[in-house]
């Protein structure tokens, strides 16, 4: 899962407004809710100025921003709220590289919402804790997270897409031959489901992660299809990481097929896009592959 972590909470005490709520409560003659205090409005000003850093890549301002909502939902009582911030923070100072300082955040988070029993926030948390975890090279512990995240997610919600994508990328960095059956079945699930949504970005991110899978596998012939729907797929979604991880997939698929023009044609597009992004892993995992 790409980009901040989707808020979860209670109706009517989150960053975004319950239309449906506010309505109904007109319809029924209901008092209408009290404004927003001074402060509850700093607290979203705060939340909206860290998505907007989070949006033009500045991590570190967007954690900075995401820190004092926090705070404030915290002084407000407010726990969805600021578990939610927590939440988003972790993932911003994750993009920032300062693993550590995103774990505990998340597990700050992860905290919050249990004591809530929330369980789909619960399972945002974990994903989170996931990536930090894979980041750190801690594969099985990134594995039983999202196993656990999964747990708590239903078979309908469209985050139960994001979450397979996710547990197939750890199943295949761990590289056990056992994954994979296991690995193309949560791929397929993951791509039927976001087919189901309408969500453009999850089958295009489940359609690389299959074009990465048969490429891993030895099954070449298999990869190029996928890889393809996923770069028109990103293209028609102007997304700069999709493209850029796909161009390199294709990048290494065609130096297996011993076709080096095309092969330094996607790794030029990927090293252009992730110094755009200012992935320094991405430069530096081209770097130590060339075609």
């Amino acid at each position: 899962m790409s980009g901040l972590l989707p808020r979860v909470g209670r109706p009517g005490r989150a960053l975004l407004v319950c239309l449906g709520s506010a309505w109904l409560a007109a319809c029924s003659g209901a008092a209408r809710a009290p404004e927003p205090s001074a402060l509850r409005e700093q607290a979203q000003r705060a939340a909206e100025s860290g998505r907007s850093r989070f949006a033009t890549r500045h991590w570190e301002a967007s954690a900075r921003s995401f820190e004092s909502a926090a705070e404030i939902y915290g002084a407000l009582d407010d726990p969805a709220s600021a578990a939610a911030a927590e939440r988003n923070r972790g993932e911003a100072l994750r993009r920032a590289g300062r693993i550590d300082d995103a774990t505990a955040a998340l597990e700050r988070a992860l905290l919050i919402d249990r004591n809530g029993e929330r369980p789909l926030a619960q399972a945002l948390d974990l994903a989170g804790l996931a990536r930090c975890q894979s980041a750190q090279g801690e594969t099985d512990l990134a594995v039983a997270s999202v196993e656990q995240a999964l747990d708590l997610t239903g078979e309908t919600q469209p985050l139960r897409s994001v979450l397979e994508n996710d547990l197939a990328l750890y199943l295949l960095a761990r590289s056990e031959a056992d994954d994979r059956e296991r690995i193309q079945e949560l791929l397929l699930s993951a791509l039927a489901s976001s087919r189901s949504h309408g969500d453009a970005r999850g089958v295009a991110t489940a359609q690389l992660n299959r074009g990465r899978a048969h490429l891993r596998f030895g099954e070449v012939a298999l990869a190029e299809p996928p890889l393809q729907e996923a770069l028109d797929g990103f293209r028609a979604l102007d997304d700069p990481e999709g493209l850029a991880r796909t161009h390199e997939e294709l990048a290494r698929l065609f130096d297996v097929l011993n076709e080096p023009g095309r092969a330094r044609q996607h790794l030029e597009q990927a090293r252009r896009g992730y110094a755009f992004l200012g992935d320094e892993a991405g430069l530096r995992r081209l770097d130590r592959w060339q075609p």
